[in-house]
């Protein structure tokens, strides 16, 4: 079926031909099979139209009536946002990201380069999943002590976290915030491309972590090659006295629960 500018419609054969005369280089199954289920454009086929001027009472009607359409055509995407939301936020309240962290840290205490790749690995992973982004700002203040205490600075812990959001987002794979609602709304399957978007991911995650990895080391050896160094005994200071990373809250079964009940909840919606 192909809709004109004036709003006609004019039934075509449903064959790769078709898609050919029309230039529109997809393939047909991509339709029949549910992959593409929203209109597709047809390349340079765009038309100025004569404007019309709209009824009085129709503009009011639609005025009230397009919102509550949009939202009925949108629903499942709203929902799904709301859902995923909600679930976020109560693995954020409950504090199981954050004791995760605290946990990772001393299980691994003295093994600076393991530090590094696994926050920064799960970091990126979260991002690339479920959008983890904002909800690493807690995650500075617990850091920064353990990776002073490693000999590293205030920018290595920056640049794990951030780097780490940065590159999970960008890359995203299952993402719902960017892959999924986005493909929904163009009509594309999301699951579409995505061994190549896993694959972007693995080599951006890899690259980010060698990157930091050699700054950080640097750092660690020659404190003087730190970016901020000016503050290297300030931010010690600051942040290491009297500081005791054995005194961090447990990483209790209710946080395991949850977050376990989060990847199984989030893996059933997707």
């Amino acid at each position: 079926m192909i809709t004109k500018p004036n709003g006609e419609k004019d039934k075509a054969p449903a064959t790769q031909a078709t898609l050919k005369k029309y230039k529109v280089n997809i393939a047909v199954k991509k339709f029949k099979d549910g992959t593409i289920y929203k209109p597709v454009a047809i390349p340079n086929s765009y038309e100025r139209i004569n404007l019309k001027k709209s009824n009085l009472w129709q503009a009011i009607v639609q005025f009230f009536t397009s919102q509550v359409q949009g939202i009925g055509q949108s629903v499942d995407i709203i929902a799904f946002v709301l859902i995923l939301g909600g679930c976020i936020g109560v693995v954020h309240a409950n504090g199981a990201i954050n004791s995760g962290m605290q946990a990772l840290s001393k299980r691994i205490k003295g093994k600076q380069v393991l530090l590094i790749v696994l926050v920064m690995g799960l970091i990126s992973l979260g991002g690339t999943t479920f959008g983890l982004a904002e909800e690493t700002m807690a995650m500075y203040p617990i850091l920064i002590p353990v990776f002073l205490i490693a000999g590293y600075d205030t920018m290595t812990v920056l640049g794990t976290i951030f780097l780490g959001t940065s590159i999970g987002t960008m890359v995203s794979t299952i993402n719902p915030f960017s892959t999924i609602i986005a493909s929904n709304t163009a009509g594309v399957n999301f699951a579409r491309a995505l061994p190549l978007r896993i694959t972007m991911w693995v080599i951006c995650t890899v690259v980010g972590i060698l990157y930091v990895i050699f700054y950080a080391e640097k750092v660690r050896k020659d404190p003087t090659k730190s970016f901020v160094y000016d503050q290297y005994e300030q931010n010690r200071e600051k942040y290491l006295s009297g500081a005791d990373i054995e005194k961090t809250g447990k990483f209790t079964w209710k946080q395991k629960l949850t977050l376990i009940i989060f990847t199984v909840a989030f893996i059933v919606m997707i």
